[in-house]
């Protein structure tokens, strides 16, 4: 099998995997990770789908079709599609487990001290939900 037809659109998905990465750079660089997790997520398992799908066609490539330079260059490719694959999954399984986001909510809103447990109870100031005016009188 010639290397133009075995390889022939093999660098689109390389590019789309390029891509689906610097999208979680710029996410993790911005600070942002937790408003984009499921397009990052559902982008990476495209990504996946279609690396595991070069990996079988290199793995078959490899061993049943190609001699010489195809076979090496398949066998390459088959192990960097595998490796990227098995990245793709571990990097789903982070983005979503955790939701920095919700973190984030519950100590911006001062549910939590600093030592990051709940309160308990909140001092009450003399006169906190009264009308304005008996407040003044207090």
């Amino acid at each position: 099998m010639r290397c133009d037809k075995l390889f022939a659109y093999q660098w689109w998905k390389v590019w789309y995997e390029w891509g689906c990465l610097m999208g979680v750079m710029l996410a993790l660089a911005i600070g942002r990770v937790h408003v984009f997790r499921v397009c990052l997520a559902v982008s990476l398992g495209i990504a996946t789908v279609m690396l595991m799908d070069a990996t079988n066609t290199f793995y078959f490539a490899w061993y049943r079709l190609a001699h010489g330079t195809a076979m090496v260059r398949g066998k390459v490719y088959f192990s960097g599609t595998l490796i990227t694959s098995i990245f793709n999954f571990l990097l789903i399984i982070c983005l979503g487990t955790h939701d920095e986001g919700a973190d984030a909510d519950e100590f911006a809103y001062g549910k939590h001290h600093t030592t990051g447990r709940h309160a308990t109870a909140e001092p009450e100031l003399p006169g906190a939900g009264m009308d304005p005016e008996a407040a003044r009188a207090v």
